[in-house]
């Protein structure tokens, strides 16, 4: 009996199920190197999982400067480039971007308060300050897939 369950926890600690993968996530130097393009408002992290491993997604609320939600996102994505960070995809409203020195992705939009509907710290913080969402961009940033 006790060789049976010495068995079944080999193969479970095999699969990952016994001592699960830290869960991925990018590097300070890269979160570091998003928060440098404006002055950031709230941040949150969260743990996510995609099949069954888990990464961590940290949210931005970052100040560029903008005088519309319009401009924001372009100011964003033009500073972002300065740090060698590329465009991938464009949305109706915002952008993506790939850092292959980083390793990452970042999402971009412009403010708006129902993409912060799972980050109540981040509306939270927001909520005490007098604030110009016009000039907020909301940047998310992921570990690539396979990195």
């Amino acid at each position: 009996m006790i060789t049976a369950m010495l068995i079944a926890a080999f193969f479970l600690a095999l699969r990952g199920e016994l001592f699960p993968a830290p869960p991925r996530q990018v590097t300070p130097a890269a979160l570091n190197d998003v928060r440098s393009i404006g002055v950031v408002q709230a941040e949150d992290s969260r743990e996510i999982s995609y099949d069954g491993e888990f990464e961590i997604t940290n949210t931005f609320v970052i100040d560029v400067g903008s005088a519309s939600a319009k401009e924001v996102v372009g100011k964003v994505v033009s500073r972002l480039r300065e740090r060698g960070w590329e465009t991938i995809a464009k949305k109706e409203t915002g952008a993506v971007m790939k850092s292959a020195k980083w390793k990452a992705l970042v999402a971009v939009d412009p403010f708006y308060l129902e993409a912060l509907q799972h980050h109540p710290g981040i509306l939270q913080t927001l909520n005490g300050k007098s604030v110009n969402t016009d000039a907020y961009a909301i940047v998310r940033v992921d570990v690539v897939q396979g990195a």
